[in-house]
């Protein structure tokens, strides 16, 4: 039997929370074998020496630092990586905008257009775009409004959070005027754009969805989120649960913000009995839940690099994703030496006294 053929992947991020579901879906193909990169800012993150998930490993500066990507391309031509995976939300346009670049070296990516996936990034930007084309909560920026006439308009309880952040990070609720001014200094404090929102009581879900280069979905799949909000920063908890209307609100958005192709997912709340309201879009990128997607059958990490490559790639059958099915995330420790550490990750500078 011939053994099978080789792809390398840089994974950046690697060390997050989301990345299982992909070193698990790539190392299970019957296709490829895959030789898989991490690239962490935190030489600490346990993903990254799991010998059953990553090959070799970096400690890379911060996505933003003048010379992340010089540092990058670095590692793509030392590893001989033919594409880039990214989760990181901040990264993705710069991906996307140095596609030329990253030819040169060799690598290929799939991602959206980089001003699609910055205004994705921006719940302000977004929530200009997407007013008046699919359901929405009532919003209003801080850019436009006066705090108190926020109030007077949306009363208690209500939302406030950042513009450009993610998951729950600066997400506030105030019930009294005081408690909003409270967190409105916090923001302001910070130097971040928000919005006022109002507050819908109800069952949290998001979107997953796959686009192909014209637009098209290759597949749309909901999920409802059934930890409680409150006490996570990322979800541990999914289970699918199709919903036409919603599925369909998703694929809407996508096009609406030509966040194609590539994957994406949209976040939507729902009052019982009521229709879903999109809340958030995370452009470009999987969700932290999606191994329930790999779990039905679908390797959705292969799907974006065989497209890269110029791959024909088929929808799958909508039968795959089992109403029902759950994913659930579970902590778990790992002991390695300070030593192995360090032969281990390449550019580890973090300093322990001996």
């Amino acid at each position: 039997m011939s053994a099978k053929p080789m792809r390398t992947v840089l994974v950046t991020g690697a060390g997050g929370p989301g990345y299982p579901a992909i070193y698990k879906a790539l190392h299970s193909s019957t296709r490829f074998s895959y030789r898989i990169i991490g690239a962490e800012l935190n030489p600490l993150a346990g993903n990254l020496y799991r010998s059953d998930w990553v090959d070799a490993a970096y400690q890379v500066p911060p996505t933003l630092a003048s010379d992340y990507f010089d540092c990058i391309l670095d590692v793509i031509r030392r590893e001989g990586v033919t594409f880039w995976y990214s989760a990181v939300d901040e990264e993705l346009p710069i991906i996307a905008a140095n596609a030329a670049r990253l030819a040169e070296a060799g690598c290929g990516m799939l991602l959206p257009p980089p001003e699609a996936l910055e205004a994705s990034f921006d719940k302000g930007v977004t929530t200009r775009m997407l007013s008046g084309k699919v359901p929405m909560p009532r919003t209003l920026l801080s850019s436009e409004v006066a705090l108190e006439d926020a109030w007077t308009q949306l009363g208690a309880p209500m939302v406030v959070k950042a513009c450009r952040t993610r998951g729950n990070r600066h997400n506030y609720r105030a019930h009294s005027l005081d408690e909003l001014k409270i967190q409105v200094a916090a923001l302001e404090s910070a130097g971040l754009d928000f919005l006022y929102q109002e507050q819908v009581d109800g069952e949290e879900f998001n979107v997953s969805l796959m686009m192909d280069a014209n637009g098209n979905p290759l597949f749309s799949v909901a999920r409802q989120k059934i930890d409680p909000p409150r006490t996570r920063a990322n979800t541990f908890c999914g289970i699918i649960r199709r919903d036409a209307v919603m599925e369909g609100h998703a694929v809407a958005v996508a096009r609406e913000m030509k966040l194609f192709p590539g994957m994406n997912n949209v976040e939507f709340l729902r009052r019982r009995g009521g229709e879903p309201m999109v809340i958030d879009v995370n452009g470009g990128r999987h969700a932290a839940q999606d191994f329930n997607i790999i779990a039905s059958g679908v390797n959705f990490p292969e799907m974006l690099i065989d497209m890269a490559q110029g791959l024909p790639v088929s929808a799958p059958d909508p039968s795959r994703f089992r109403e029902g099915t759950m994913t659930v995330k579970f902590v778990d420790d790992m002991a390695i030496h300070i030593d192995d550490l360090r032969a281990f990750c390449h550019g580890f500078d973090l300093k322990v006294e001996e």
